[in-house]
């Protein structure tokens, strides 16, 4: 629900600037909300960014969140806000739906995580309706 408000709420500011600029200042803005609970720590939860041994944390991993932070997410989302800005919000939400399935895919392939008919099931449900979404709205 909040990614489909987001997309929805960003168009109008799509209009004046350019998908990556949108996404840089998602980016920041979002991780700026975020940052107090991570300091202190989700409900719940005992780790937080207080309790972390910096010392401890390596060069790879400082390069696993540059990558993760800059390319996966603020690339992802540029593109995601570029193609918003060209075909608008709903020819482009449906396709949110394939996240999920692309992470079932990925966890078989990569992580060798079992693969149930629950699975199956609901791959073949995202599949249908995209396809049905897609074909109502050509």
């Amino acid at each position: 629900m909040s990614w489909g408000a987001y997309t929805v709420l960003s168009l109008p500011i799509l209009v004046r600037f350019e998908p990556l600029f949108v996404a840089g200042w998602t980016m920041l803005l979002g991780g700026l909300a975020v940052l107090p609970l991570a300091i202190t720590g989700f409900p719940g939860l005992s780790e937080s960014l207080s309790s972390v041994e910096w010392d401890a944390v390596s060069m790879r991993s400082w390069a696993a969140v540059l990558y993760s932070t800059v390319l996966a997410s603020g690339f992802a989302i540029a593109a995601w806000q570029a193609n918003v800005s060209r075909l608008g919000a709903n020819r482009v939400l449906v396709y949110m739906y394939l996240v999920a399935l692309f992470g079932l895919i990925f966890s078989v392939l990569l992580l060798g995580e079992q693969l149930s008919v629950e699975k199956v099931a609901g791959a073949l449900v995202i599949l249908i309706g995209v396809y049905l979404a897609r074909r109502a709205k050509a």
